[in-house]
């Protein structure tokens, strides 16, 4: 992949809805895979083609070998051509932001994962999401940033923290929590620990979540230097794009640390800025 590919990753969820160059150029290799010109609707998976957009192979699998196969194939069609460069073109979408961390916040690398209750299984597929790892940034303003830095943890962190982290997104994309849905939210920041419990339902839906919370935050010359946070304890039910959860509840965990911008990753807007970004946080775009 290294030698033979450009390998670019986006998310597709903006890329098929952006009316700019780049949204252009993504529907019109997807439309080589469907044959026919796309109009809507998912497109997750992997796709390779040329530098003209023009389609030669596509693949949804996790395994590694269906994956070697998938490359072995895209390469075996491609015919190298002169292709010209496409000009840039101003998108006003909400589904091409170029979200990037409010100046002078964190970004905090955010970790989440089933740790018991689901029942073993013999499908290969069904045991790589049992034994999942999601993974998404929290951020903080810089308001919330300095705030810390003075022993102060500001009640809007904790409100991002717990509608949009407290999530279980180890299956797929998480259904967030909304502010009714919390019956207990009780997280206290003394001489640098965290400590604190949570409960919350949506009981229309029969989801629900509760923690106790554990953490150490530290500064040095006005920075946060050391951001670790731990939830864990009962879940219960699944989202709608994060289906199969273990049955009853299940013991569930979340973890908080430092992000120090030597992963990529930590350049990924959060999950809950998708869309409609001012829901998570209000930032310029």
């Amino acid at each position: 992949m290294q030698e033979a590919f450009i390998p670019v990753a986006i998310d597709q969820d903006y890329h098929r809805r952006q009316k700019d160059a780049e949204g252009i150029f993504y529907r019109k290799i997807v439309s080589g895979r469907y044959g026919k010109d796309y109009k809507s609707g998912n497109t997750q998976g992997f796709y390779i083609c040329t530098a003209s957009g023009e389609f030669l192979a596509y693949s949804n699998h996790r395994f590694p070998e269906v994956a070697l196969r998938f490359i072995k194939d895209g390469i075996s069609k491609y015919q190298p051509s002169s292709v010209a460069p496409i000009k840039a073109s101003k998108n006003t979408s909400n589904w091409n932001p170029h979200l990037v961390p409010p100046k002078g916040g964190l970004v905090i690398r955010t970790n989440s994962k089933v740790l018991s209750g689901y029942k073993k299984s013999k499908n290969r597929e069904q045991s790589i999401y049992q034994s999942a790892i999601s993974r998404d940034n929290l951020w903080t303003t810089k308001e919330e940033h300095a705030a810390l830095v003075k022993g102060v943890l500001m009640d809007s962190l904790i409100d991002r923290i717990c509608r949009f982290h407290l999530v279980d997104a180890t299956r797929g994309s998480p259904s967030f929590w909304k502010k009714e849905d919390f019956t207990k939210i009780d997280i206290r920041l003394i001489n640098g620990v965290i400590t604190g419990t949570i409960s919350v339902e949506n009981t229309s839906r029969g989801w629900g979540h509760t923690a106790d919370i554990l953490g150490y935050i530290e500064s040095q010359n006005g920075k946060v230097t050391r951001f670790d946070v731990i939830a864990k304890g009962p879940y219960w039910g699944g989202g709608h794009y994060s289906r199969n959860p273990p049955p009853g509840k299940y013991l569930f965990g979340t973890s908080f640390t430092l992000a120090d911008g030597s992963q990529l990753s930590d350049n990924i807007p959060p999950e809950g800025t998708k869309g409609w970004p001012p829901k998570y946080i209000q930032m310029k775009r």
